[in-house]
């Protein structure tokens, strides 16, 4: 559990030390008066942060023991994560999507943390509470799961490598 972890927690590294690059970016444009920053709402990216963080380290888990018992799973799994990037939210906000799609796009758990993003970044952005709370379950359930399969799979999975 501990090398996945650090992995984790590299990439968390690196976001970080690109967010910091972001907010001097914006706080400059936000000095220029192109952009107005509520920096109360900078501290609402911790929310996202924790539980984008918390989904990936359990589906990482999950799709380390599936890609090491079924290797030619990989490939797929890869074209998976790029298909679902277009899924979420990120390269458009959810207040464009059809009304008839809407509560299609809004399973997706990721969509209000993307959402929490363009509110706490730039003011805009629509969620809910209890969009936010079926997010954070479905986080702590996917972690859960994931630790709970790689804590019953991991001496099988030295074998297997």
């Amino acid at each position: 559990l501990i090398a996945p972890l650090a992995a984790v927690l590299l990439n968390l590294t690196r976001f970080i030390i690109n967010a910091v690059f972001l907010f001097v970016v914006l706080f400059i444009y936000a000095a220029r008066g192109d952009v107005q920053v509520q920096p109360v709402h900078l501290l609402l990216l911790l929310v996202p942060v924790l539980v984008i963080t918390g989904t990936a380290f359990g589906f990482g888990l999950i799709f380390s023991i599936i890609t090491v018992k079924y290797r030619d799973l990989n490939g797929f799994i890869q074209i998976l994560l790029r298909l679902f990037m277009f899924v979420c939210p990120v390269f458009y906000a959810q207040s464009i999507v059809p009304a008839k799609y809407a509560s299609l796009v809004a399973l997706n758990p990721l969509t209000v943390q993307f959402e929490l993003f363009r509110y706490a970044l730039y003011g805009t952005g629509e969620f809910s509470a209890a969009l936010l709370l079926y997010s954070v379950g479905f986080m702590l359930l996917v972690l859960v799961i994931g630790i709970l399969v790689f804590n019953k799979m991991a001496e099988r999975m030295v074998e297997l490598a």
